[in-house]
């Protein structure tokens, strides 16, 4: 018989996945874990966080599967339920019950508990059927620890509804632990940087002040947390943030081509030709994680034809690229066809407002007298990936020792399965 012991599930704004380990993993290794090796369109060890219910509100599908069944719809969508990064739908909404509704693309409305708990169930599923697949002995189920994380920044109210909505897929209640996002990423940085040999000093020894920034796709959250000598944190600064996640550099992206074809176009694109606009944001994702300080090249992103259609249908007197021409981005942008060339000075600056929003506000956090000592900032999540966010941290904070973990996206992940491991 084989035995799963812990499982960890994060739901991300942009992106969600899993991680374990299982009885053999842990004989061999105890701080061995394994992911969701997902094989769709992006290089990422998670799924995006898309569900898709059909005309009846019954679940269809999760993630990238999701995201390409409801492009298949194309016209035949109108009746579907399509929710997108739903996490950063309910970031305003503290007290969260079995009563709040949150809105599709379309506008309309679904019990927030049915599409998280469909997402719960759906990763579920999906470990089950994928580690029968690697495995020839019995799955026993009774004996895993579930571990689901949560938004240090959530109530009470709102830990219990992701509970509820656990239990409702068949997560039993005395197997399911819920953990703090900054207490699992601290934990994983912890158990995977235990001596900083080599180093003036230990990140995690007792008394030690470090920050974590915890940079998702839609959010960006920061603690302040204190060692103790027992080994336990003090937590000196409540999660803090606001939406300052990788998502703003869609944004930017999205406002330049608004300023060449309108607002109103940029909107109808968006709305009539949804599938095509997640088609224009998924390129973008893929080419926005290569963009360092140091590329110098420009950048190629495919536009899907209904967008320059539905400019001409607006302006059929105007053409894009005249429009350009005339505009401030007529040395930095060509528009050839279905894809634009956008110059890399261009795209660098799509990362300056959000990088100098979280800069700043690390800034003025430093000058909390109680926070002047912080040695180390650990920065963690899917955005924490990014070269230019990585850079602008390093640059702005030189005396700070910066400790980025390879793969930062996984890292609270991961920390989660750590942190399931001790209740066992």
């Amino acid at each position: 018989m084989s035995t799963l012991k812990v499982v960890a599930i994060d739901f991300g704004t942009t992106f969600s996945g899993y991680a374990y380990f299982s009885e053999h993993e842990y004989k061999r290794d105890p701080l061995k874990t394994s992911t969701n090796a997902d094989t769709g369109r992006l290089a990422s060890y998670k799924t995006s966080s898309c569900v898709l219910f059909d005309p009846t509100r019954n679940f269809h599908s999760f993630g990238y599967e999701a995201e390409e069944n409801y492009s298949a719809l194309k016209g035949k969508n109108h009746d579907w339920y399509y929710f997108r990064n739903f996490k950063m739908m309910v970031y305003d909404k503290m007290g969260l019950t079995r009563e709040t509704l949150i809105k599709d693309g379309k506008g309309k409305t679904m019990e927030a508990i049915t599409v998280f708990s469909s997402a719960i169930g759906y990763l579920k599923s999906h470990l089950f059927t994928n580690f029968k697949k690697q495995s020839t002995s019995i799955l026993d189920e009774s004996g895993i620890t579930w571990v689901l994380t949560v938004p240090a920044i959530w109530d009470d109210k709102s830990i219990q509804f992701m509970r509820e909505a656990a239990e409702k897929v068949g997560i039993c209640r005395e197997r399911l632990i819920l953990v703090l996002e900054p207490v699992a990423t601290t934990l994983y940085c912890k158990k995977r940087f235990p001596l900083q040999k080599g180093t003036s000093h230990n990140v995690f020894k007792s008394g030690e002040k470090y920050m974590v920034i915890d940079a998702g796709g839609g959010t960006t959250d920061i603690t302040v947390n204190e060692m103790r000598t027992d080994g336990s944190i003090r937590e000196l600064h409540k999660a803090s943030g606001c939406d300052w996640g990788g998502k703003n550099v869609d944004s930017s992206f999205i406002s330049v081509l608004a300023d060449i074809v309108g607002k109103d176009v940029m909107e109808n694109f968006s709305v009539i030709n949804d599938y095509d606009f997640l088609a224009l944001l998924n390129d973008f994702e893929m080419k926005k994680r290569t963009i360092s300080p140091d590329l110098n090249e420009s950048v190629t992103i495919k536009v899907p034809k209904s967008l320059p259609e539905t400019f001409s249908e607006r302006n059929p007197r105007s053409k894009i690229t005249d429009v350009i021409l005339n505009s401030k981005y007529k040395d930095q942008l060509t528009w050839i066809e279905h894809e634009i060339r956008m110059d890399a000075n261009l795209v660098k600056t799509l990362f300056d407002e959000i990088c100098m929003q979280i800069v700043d506000y690390l800034n003025d956090l430093f000058t909390v007298p109680a926070f002047t000592d912080v040695s180390c900032i650990l920065l963690v999540g899917g955005f924490a990936e990014s070269l230019m966010l990585q850079t602008a941290i390093k640059e702005a904070f030189e005396n700070k020792k910066i400790v980025i973990p390879k793969k930062a996206g996984l890292a609270m992940l991961k920390g989660a399965v750590y942190f399931g491991q001790q209740f066992r």
